[in-house]
């Protein structure tokens, strides 16, 4: 704990080593509300259960061969779509694109909508990747951020009317 209150007095401390604080705690906080097994099973791996909406008997085994791996995969189960903690417009970004082809089954309307995907990518990479609005948490962005990052994106390139409404959508 020293070290985070030595990370609040230190006068150059970045947003990046905010969010990693910030990271922190939350990951403490979300493993606090599991308990994790002492001991591995028979076959050496350490396992739990988490909370699935997906699945139909409503939870996930989670497993591995340490604990802290254990913890690991809970954390990262937790910040991804099903789970609770707060996701960055990148991470969000990311969900998105991953479901836009889980349920296409017809194989010419999959190829269409991986043309979209790869635009969408295209797009993302050009007016939002390595900004601060991708790191940002979706549910603090505000529409002055959002005004923001248009006139950002504005001032680095002239843009027509269909480049502009790529970016806004």
């Amino acid at each position: 704990m020293t070290m985070m209150t030595d990370l609040f007095n230190c006068d150059n401390m970045s947003l990046k080593d905010a969010r990693d604080i910030y990271m922190h705690i939350e990951k403490n906080q979300i493993l606090k509300n599991y308990s994790f097994p002492q001991k591995p099973g028979k076959d050496g791996y350490y396992r739990i259960y988490v909370s699935d909406i997906t699945k139909s008997s409503g939870r996930r085994q989670l497993f591995a061969k340490t604990i802290e791996e254990l913890r690991d995969k809970v954390y990262e189960y937790e910040k991804h779509e099903s789970g609770s903690t707060s996701k960055s417009f990148a991470d969000v970004f990311e969900i998105v694109i991953s479901e836009k082809l889980k349920y296409v089954k017809d194989p010419e309307k999959k190829l269409s909508r991986q043309n979209t995907i790869s635009i969408s990518r295209s797009n993302y990479n050009r007016y939002f990747d390595g900004t601060d609005f991708a790191e940002m948490f979706i549910e603090s962005i505000t529409k002055k951020d959002i005004d923001k990052i248009i006139l950002y994106n504005l001032n680095r390139y002239s843009m027509r009317d269909r480049a502009f409404n790529n970016m806004v959508g």
